[in-house]
């Protein structure tokens, strides 16, 4: 994985002021997880991602203050039932 070997085994984190989205297909998310919570000494596991959920997010703030600190959270967007039809166009 890159990130691993660019970014997590590194002791250089160059953006401590910006915000960094990333976005991954979700089961190799979960690997990415574990990567930047091992970087940072945090035990917390990480849930295993259901390949038909769609809606799950997770996301990782870091505190730089003197130790830099990684607080983890998973959260969903909450969409409720997706309808597996796919709507009609509108006829004009």
């Amino acid at each position: 994985m890159i990130l691993e070997r660019n970014y997590a085994s590194d002791n250089k984190w160059a953006s401590h002021k910006d915000t960094i989205y990333v976005v991954w297909e979700h089961l190799n998310l979960v690997e990415f997880a574990e990567i930047v919570l091992k970087r940072f000494n945090d035990p917390t596991p990480v849930p295993q991602w259901l390949n038909s959920d769609y809606e799950t997010f997770y996301v990782f703030r870091i505190n730089w203050v003197k130790t830099p600190a990684l607080k983890f959270e998973v959260r969903s967007e909450n969409l409720g039932p997706i309808s597996e039809k796919c709507p009609q166009p509108s006829k004009p």
